[in-house]
Parts: C-alpha cells; sequence; structure tokens
C-alpha cells in the first residue's frame, strides 16, 4: 500500500522520489602518481599566485592520544618555513601559497614537512606549551566548545584535536606511522601546468621515507547522540556526518549562513558538516535532519584553497561506510542556576526534531491534491502542477482573536518574511510565497523560518498602522454596525479603535501558531511525497494547540456614529445575511457593486466590498455625501439593493487569479481546493434574499460631535 501511494505521488508530481542529496557530485580527482604521491594539478587563472596543499589521510582518530596529531602537524609544519597546518578528525592539511617562481620553494618545503620523523625535547616543550594555550581558549569560547562536543558526541574523544597530553614518542610514532608518500595527495592550484609541477614534485619527493602503516579504512563506531556541559552561556552546535563528502558540503551550503559558516570535515566513512545555529537545537536537529534526506548539490568552490579542500574530501572520504546520514549535537549550558532545564529541553529536543524528521506521513488524496497531517495536528495539502513557478501559502486561523492584534502581528510577519505576501482576512492570517521549482525545498524552509520564528512588538509600527486606518476608517466603522461581535469578518485589517488600545502581537502569535490552526499548502511542480515529507515534518515541531473557535455575528447596530475631521461626511451603507456559503463571495461582491451603481448619485464612491462563507453574507458601499443629503440617505438605501446579481464574471476572474500558483496555493490553503465554483443558483438566491430582507445599517463620519448625528437620526 504504502509503495503504490509513493508511486501515485510521484507520477502525480511529474518526477520520481529520488533523494539526490543521497549521491556525489562528479569532481576532480588526482591526475598524477610522482615517487608514490598522488598529485591533483589545477591550473587556474589566479593571476601568477600558487596554492600548494598537502593533504596526510591521517588525523586525530588516529593518535594516541588524539592531540598527537595536532603536535605531529605543528612539528611538521615548524620544519619548513611558511607553511601552515590544522588536524581534523580524519586528516591533517599542510599548505603554503607564494608566486608562480617560488612553485620550486613550495613543493620542496611541503616535502620536508612529509619526511619529518623527529621531535626535539625543546620542541616539544614549546609545541605542548601552545596545545595547553589552544585548549584553554576553546575551551574559554562556549561557541567553540559546543562544536567539540557535538563531535565528540558522535565519536567520542578521538573527534578533539586538543584531547590528551602526547609525549615526544607518541608525537613521533604518529610521524613514522602516517606521514608517507602513498598516504598523502598533494593539490597544486594556480597559474601553473601538470609538466612543471610532476618535476619539481619528483625532484622533491624522491626518496622520501614510507608510512609505516597502510591507511586506516574501517570506520570507527559513529553514535547519533547528543553531548551537554555546564559553561559560562548558552551555545549550541550540530553536525550531519554525510555518506560523502558532496552530500555534506551540499548540507553546509543549505543550512549555514554569511554571519554562521559551516565547517566541513572528510573522513574514512564519508564528511561531516559542522554548523553553528542561529535558531534553537530543536530547529536546528530538525532542519539538518530534513536535509540529511532531502537535499541536493554543492556550490562549486571559487578560493584556491576550498578548491583544494573540495577535492581532497572527495580523495580522503571516497571509501565511505556510512549507509544513511547521522546527526550529532553538542551543547553548553549556562550555569546560572538553570543548567538542569537546558540539559533536560536540549535532550527532549534532540530526539523529538529527529523522530519528527524521519516520520513517514500518512497521506490522503484529495481530488488532484494530496493532504497529510503533521504529528501536531497542522495539515498540509500538495498539489502538483506544471510550470514555474512554486506558490505557498502558509495559513494561521484566527478565530475570535482581536482584529487589531491580528493587523499588527501580519505587518510584523511581513517585515521578517521579506519574500512572503502577507495577508489578513475574516478568518485568520496567510503568508504566501513564489519560487523557482528548482530551489522549492530552499523556499519553503525559508517561510517557515520566517513565519514561525520569534516575533518582537514593534510601538512604531502601531503607531503606523494606527495612523493608516485614521486616514482610511469606514471600513472599522461598518464592521462595529455589521458585525459588532465577529469584526475582523468585515474588517480584518482592523481599526483605529483598536489599533489604540493595548495590544500583544507577541501573545497572538503564540495562540495562532499551533498545529490545530495551521495548513500549509504547495502548488507548482514539486515531488508530493518529497513535500509532504518535508513539510508535515517542519510543521510537527509546533505545539498542537486548540482549533480557532469562530466568532458570532452578534447583533447588528443600525446607526454607529463617529467623528470624521473631512470637509463632508462618509457613510457606509452595510446589508448583512445569516445565508451564506462556502464559494459565495462573488455573490455578496456582485450585490456591493450593484448597490454601489445605485447609490452613486447620492454622492462620490468610495469603495464597495463583500463576503460571504458558511457563516453567512455582508455588503458595504462606502461614499462621501453632503450635509443636506444625509437626511434622505436611509430611504434611497434601502431601494438600492439589487434584486438578482450575475456573478459569471466574478467567478471567472477567480479562477483567472488562481491560474497564479501563489493564489492557487493560498485558496488550496483556505478551502481545501485550487478552483473556485460557481455559486448555485440556489444559494445565490439565498444570499441576495437575506441581503434585502435585512434592514440596511449605517455608519456615518462627519465633521461634528457624533452626538449630533444621532440627534439627527431621531428627528
Amino acid at each position: 500500500m504504502r509503495r503504490a501511494l509513493a508511486f501515485a505521488l510521484a507520477l502525480a508530481a511529474g518526477c520520481g522520489a529520488a533523494r539526490p542529496g543521497r549521491t556525489a557530485p562528479p569532481t576532480e580527482r588526482p591526475t598524477l602518481r610522482v615517487e608514490g604521491l598522488e598529485v591533483a594539478v589545477l591550473p587556474r587563472p589566479t593571476e601568477g599566485l600558487v596554492h600548494a596543499s598537502l593533504w596526510i589521510d591521517a588525523g586525530s582518530l588516529d593518535g594516541a592520544p588524539p592531540a598527537a596529531a595536532t603536535l605531529a602537524a605543528w612539528a611538521a609544519a615548524g620544519s619548513a618555513e611558511g607553511l601552515r597546518a590544522r588536524t581534523s578528525p580524519d586528516l591533517t592539511t599542510l599548505w603554503a601559497e607564494g608566486d608562480r617562481s617560488a612553485l620550486p620553494e613550495l613543493v620542496e618545503r611541503l616535502a620536508l614537512a612529509l619526511r619529518t620523523r623527529e621531535l626535539a625535547p625543546e620542541r616539544h616543550a614549546t609545541l605542548r606549551a601552545r596545545l595547553d594555550a589552544d585548549r584553554r581558549r576553546a575551551r574559554a569560547l562556549p561557541g567553540r566548545r559546543a562544536q567539540a562536543l557535538a563531535m565528540e558526541a558522535a565519536w567520542g574523544e578521538g573527534a578533539s584535536p586538543f584531547a590528551g597530553d602526547p609525549g615526544r614518542e607518541a608525537v613521533e610514532g604518529f610521524l613514522a606511522d602516517h606521514y608517507g608518500p602513498a598516504r598523502a595527495l598533494l593539490v597544486v592550484v594556480g597559474d601553473v601546468t601538470p609538466e612543471g609541477v610532476e618535476a619539481r614534485v619528483r625532484e622533491a619527493f624522491r626518496g622520501a621515507p614510507a608510512a609505516a602503516r597502510d591507511r586506516a579504512t574501517e570506520p570507527p563506531s559513529l553514535e547519533e547522540a547528543i553531548s551537554i556541559e555546564a559553561g559560562t552561556e548558552t551555545r549550541l552546535s550540530v553536525a550531519l556526518h554525510a555518506p560523502n563528502a558532496g552530500f555534506a558540503w551540499a548540507a553546509a551550503e543549505a543550512l549555514a549562513s554569511p554571519e554562521r559558516p559551516a565547517e566541513v570535515f572528510a573522513h574514512r566513512w564519508g564528511a561531516s558538516a559542522l554548523l553553528s545555529p542561529r535558531d534553537g537545537l530543536t530547529e536546528t536537529v530538525h532542519a539538518t535532519a530534513l536535509v540529511a534526506v532531502r537535499e541536493g548539490r554543492p556550490p562549486a568552490p571559487t578560493s584556491p584553497h576550498g578548491i583544494a579542500e573540495r577535492l581532497a574530501h572527495g580523495w580522503r572520504a571516497g571509501e565511505g561506510r556510512l549507509a544513511e546520514p547521522r546527526i550529532s549535537a553538542g551543547v553548553v549550558c549556562a550555569d546560572d542556576g538553570g543548567f538542569e532545564a537546558c540539559r533536560d529541553a536540549a535532550r527532549r529536543g534532540f530526539a523529538r526534531a529527529l523522530e519528527l524528521a524521519r516520520a513517514e506521513p500518512e497521506v490522503t488524496p484529495r481530488g488532484p491534491a494530496f493532504e497529510a497531517l503533521a504529528a501536531s495536528g497542522a495539515r498540509v495539502r500538495v498539489e502538483a502542477r506544471e510550470g514555474d513557478p512554486v506558490g505557498f501559502a502558509l495559513r494561521f486561523e484566527a478565530g475570535s482573536a482581536p482584529r487589531g492584534e491580528l493587523a499588527l502581528l501580519a505587518r510584523l510577519l511581513a517585515d521578517a518574511c521579506a519574500e512572503a505576501e502577507v495577508r489578513a482576512d475574516g478568518e485568520g492570517l496567510t503568508l504566501v510565497a513564489r519560487a523557482e521549482a528548482a530551489h522549492w525545498r530552499a523556499a519553503l524552509d525559508g517561510l517557515a523560518r520566517c513565519a514561525l520564528g520569534p516575533v518582537r512588538s514593534d510601538e512604531r509600527r502601531r503607531i503606523q498602522l494606527l495612523r493608516e486606518r485614521r486616514l482610511a476608517p469606514e471600513r472599522g466603522w461598518i464592521a462595529r454596525a455589521l458585525a459588532p461581535g465577529a469584526e475582523a469578518r468585515v474588517a480584518p485589517e482592523g481599526s483605529a479603535r483598536q489599533l489604540a488600545g493595548l495590544l500583544d502581537p507577541v501573545g497572538l502569535a503564540g495562540e495562532l501558531r499551533v498545529g490545530a490552526r495551521t495548513t500549509l499548502a504547495i502548488v507548482g511542480p514539486v515531488p508530493a511525497e518529497d513535500a509532504l515529507q518535508r513539510a508535515t515534518a517542519r510543521l510537527g515541531l509546533l505545539p498542537e494547540g486548540e482549533e480557532a473557535v469562530a466568532p458570532r455575528w452578534g447583533e447588528p447596530v443600525p446607526l454607529v456614529a463617529e467623528e470624521w475631521e473631512g470637509e463632508v461626511a462618509r457613510v457606509v451603507v452595510g446589508w448583512r445575511s445569516d445565508a451564506g456559503g462556502r464559494d459565495a463571495r462573488p455573490v455578496a461582491e456582485a450585490f456591493a457593486r450593484g448597490a454601489a451603481e445605485a447609490l452613486t448619485a447620492e454622492g462620490r464612491l468610495l469603495w464597495f466590498a463583500g463576503d460571504a462563507g458558511e457563516w453567512g453574507a455582508w455588503a458595504a458601499v462606502a461614499l462621501e455625501v453632503p450635509i443636506e443629503r444625509l437626511e434622505t440617505l436611509p430611504l434611497r438605501a434601502r431601494d438600492a439593493a439589487p434584486a438578482r446579481v450575475e456573478v459569471a464574471e466574478r467567478v471567472e476572474a477567480a479562477r483567472w487569479r488562481t491560474s497564479d500558483a501563489g493564489e492557487a496555493a493560498s485558496r488550496l490553503a483556505r478551502t481545501g481546493a485550487t478552483r473556485a465554483p460557481a455559486p448555485s443558483a440556489e444559494t445565490r438566491r439565498a444570499i441576495v434574499r437575506g441581503l434585502r430582507l435585512g434592514a440596511p445599517v449605517f455608519a456615518i463620519g462627519r465633521p461634528q460631535n457624533p452626538a449630533a448625528v444621532r440627534r439627527s437620526r431621531r428627528r
């Protein structure tokens, strides 16, 4: 059953459910073998500069203790001037840069480093002091310590290049065991030719001693675990251990940022990407797990060292034994009295994130779309269609949430989600975004990150919204008259009166962003199974929460009188009906348009609007009316209600709108279908009859005290 459903999903999406991140991208390979040494020459236009690096397939995992690898690298780098060194769990790197004319000297320095076998007592003492200083410095930085914990959680102490206090014999033993031409790769990048490099390498490396031990290929155990300790402040790091180097680089590109770059380490069973995330632990582990099962190809490096590093990673990780990606994490919890709570929360978050990211959702076909439920109860709907772009709509049902707070929250989310359009309507809040099909995964993750990320209240935004509503207040006025118990159905953007009060958009965000109120819709050329799995896993992190409670209309108010500073009165005439329908908005809009045409003789038309749902229907017309015509307007308004409406044009316009993927996704999130059916003749008649039977209500704003308007109404 599961296979059949997966096959159907793949056909609907127009492509299979392949996981591109599981295969390594093609990479340049070493092309020469000189004196037993593998050599890669990569000509690049570098304006006469040359980057030469020597990669030895041993690291801290091979040291006894692990820091023996670090001291060996420093000792080798110290054998020649200008060399730099770095040790990772399974690789040691020595490198230097210089002008093209210095190529013979660069190669000779690396050859001297590879020949290093002895370490003088004085030099050993100096390197031990350097090791102690670096170790203290790393422990004093919570971020660096979290990174070390993430690696140690997977491999144990061997992952740390600073672990242990190696004696001189241990360092010399490491050099003799692992430093030799057959265990190394030389990479030369820059303005060079293979022929020129080969001659220099042959001369410099001739007679270099062999390593006493063969290359290690049997991988040590790799645990999917979390390591936690106390520190001065809370920091975290996550490591993704991938089957190959290309996979790890793709993950690093997908998850890192310019402010928080990732590090990638190759090892004998694959490669690892080490991340210092901006999000919380649960969210980061979760996103990393999603990347681990769904990511694509890595970007090409541009710097000479990056080019050499990418090639060396493919060389070392070519014997990968890891069948599936694994994740480890390191957390430093601030030791400020809350260590136990931080530790327990980190463990729970780590386990839950992995569980949710790897869960297979139960999928239900619904017409041309598929629907799945996340663990939190959030709904995900996916409809495959041809052609760019892909449309996304993330919707939160608001129920009876205060409208001023909803309008402010919409503005704050719009600030956070620059690539999305944020819409407030009578029943909730929707974020709509579009992206090219090739980048749909990144776009989905970005939308979820900004829409579900931290919300911070902004008083400047509230004041800005308040000014906007005061300039155009009519929608808020008529909302109070038509639906005093459910003003959002008429004025989802809020009113000046609401925005002038105390607002808590942060609290409202917590109330809305729960599984029971969240729906994500995706429309476009995406693999449906992949999209459903990724989206349900992401939304599974939400708290379950409670479903939104639909507000009641409340009794209509015949007249709402407001102060208005304009030169002429502003009047809004409204009609309300308890009869409605799910796709009946065109009926209410057509009714409003007919009424507006009948009332244009009474004043200057400002706007007309209408909406309908299962809760009922409303229509409204806003005008600027001379004071002397206010007395006769109620009679004119009763006669303005149309007896019948034509909706074909509006239904067709709605269907044209849903040809846009973003609009289609918005409708799919709200109603469960991308196309709007025409309301039946029975529905049209019921709504029009309901709107006509009810007496119209009025909202009037004029440049005088509102009490005078009421006295005028009584007269």
